[in-house]
């Protein structure tokens, strides 16, 4: 997701989503996960549209040209600007303990969909390492700061933007990225009160 949303999607990123293996993952998703299914479903229409991968770089870029140029939507927040400080900071405080900074291509806005998402991939790839190396207390420290980072940024305000994007969307491709997006935070939500439940 952090890829998809860092800026017009790349030429590699676009092949792996035209590619035959990205197609059978389809056959992966249960029912029960009907966004993530309806999303796979859109960009692989999408892809089949089109012969060749400049055509559709093209369509992407331009469409990615079209829905976020505006940057009241491409940064849309639902927290009033009262509050932003105030989410600023905790970003801040998140990325502090564990000493992370975004990449640098990508976005400098610390509360951009994309940095929020590779901070969470930050996150999932330390509870690996945990849980490789048999440090069950760390994999627990980890795993709530998954979930409070979750519900205190992911799920603030990106559902929001995901609602506004399948507005704004004119082709299977950002449709189909506003239903992973809501598939992703539905099931990382449930992942984590499943997992928090189990720890007591």
């Amino acid at each position: 997701m952090s890829e998809l949303y860092r800026g017009k999607p790349s030429k590699p990123l676009l092949e792996a989503v035209s590619s035959e293996e990205f197609v059978r993952l389809g056959q992966t998703i249960g029912e029960e996960f009907e966004h993530l299914k309806r999303g796979h479903e859109l960009v692989c229409n999408f892809i089949k549209q089109f012969k060749e991968m400049p055509q559709i770089e093209n369509a992407v870029h331009r469409e990615y040209e079209e829905i976020f140029s505006d940057p009241v939507f491409a940064l849309q927040r639902t927290y009033d600007a009262s509050s932003g400080e105030a989410i600023l900071a905790s970003l801040k405080e998140f990325f502090g303990r564990e000493s992370w900074t975004p990449p640098e291509d990508f976005p400098t806005e610390p509360d951009h969909i994309s940095v929020e998402c590779e901070f969470m991939v930050h996150l999932c790839a330390k509870s690996r390492r945990a849980i490789i190396d048999r440090k069950p207390d760390l994999v627990h420290e980890n795993l709530y700061a998954q979930r409070d980072f979750l519900h205190k940024h992911i799920c603030n305000w990106i559902p929001a933007l995901s609602k506004e994007l399948a507005k704004r969307a004119k082709s299977d491709f950002y449709r189909g990225l506003a239903e992973l997006t809501d598939g992703f935070i539905a099931v990382d939500k449930d992942v984590f009160n499943a997992i928090m439940e189990m720890a007591g």
